[in-house]
């Protein structure tokens, strides 16, 4: 019995000794560590963080141009205002050049015009410009070769007309060389021109004809009749 006791004593001392030591090392291991939580409950969402990935993709949407934009639409342009019916701006006269067809009067200011260019034709030399010029009345006294062979040698660097008072239009008969043509819509400039250097008194004509002004000259020997 004895010896049976003293066994059971050593065997209680023993495990006190484990619980012991077991005790101690729960101590020195500390808590058990966390175990990671399951990729399932890891994306489960809260209405709220829910609400907060879906406002940040929205402004990462926008940022790449990929969100749902509106267009600005421009203005209607503003009417501009309309030229009456039945109005136009004058007619731009270039100094050499006649008035543009059409034209059944003529101001002062356009009858000087044309005298200015005429004046410049007659500077240069430009036989075109002022064959072009001449009134049907000039080719049917002279012809048109006759015309052209002279306005060719026609050259005068002092050629000037200063025109002064204009009356017009009228009925008006030139005469050259005895012969006597009818001009109708004729003007009268009353001035001084100046030629080969000289200036004197004069009184020259233009005239309207197939819708331009004419001017008139001498071109040398009539035609015969």
């Amino acid at each position: 019995m004895t010896g049976r006791r003293g066994l059971g004593l050593t065997l209680m001392i023993a495990g006190a000794l484990l619980i012991v030591v077991g005790g101690l090392g729960l101590l020195r291991r500390g808590p058990e560590p966390v175990s990671s939580v399951p990729l399932a409950a890891a994306t489960t969402r809260t209405p709220a963080a829910t609400a907060t990935l879906a406002a940040t993709a929205t402004l990462a949407a926008s940022a790449t141009g990929r969100a749902e934009t509106t267009t600005p639409t421009a203005p209607p342009p503003t009417p501009r205002a309309s030229a009456p019916s039945g109005t136009a701006s004058p007619p731009s006269l270039e100094p050499s050049q006649p008035p543009p067809s059409g034209v059944g009067t003529l101001d002062e200011a356009a009858i000087r015009a044309f005298l200015s260019g005429l004046s410049a034709n007659v500077r240069h030399g430009a036989a075109d410009a002022l064959f072009d010029a001449l009134h049907p009345a000039v080719l049917q006294v002279y012809g048109a070769d006759a015309c052209r062979a002279y306005l060719g040698t026609l050259s005068d660097s002092t050629f000037a007309i200063e025109a002064g008072s204009i009356s017009g239009p009228l009925d008006w008969t030139w005469q050259t060389d005895g012969k006597a043509v009818a001009v109708t819509d004729a003007y009268a400039i009353s001035g001084m021109v100046t030629s080969a250097g000289k200036t004197s008194a004069s009184t020259f004509h233009v005239a309207i004809a197939q819708g331009a002004t004419r001017w008139f000259t001498d071109c040398g020997d009539p035609l015969a009749n």
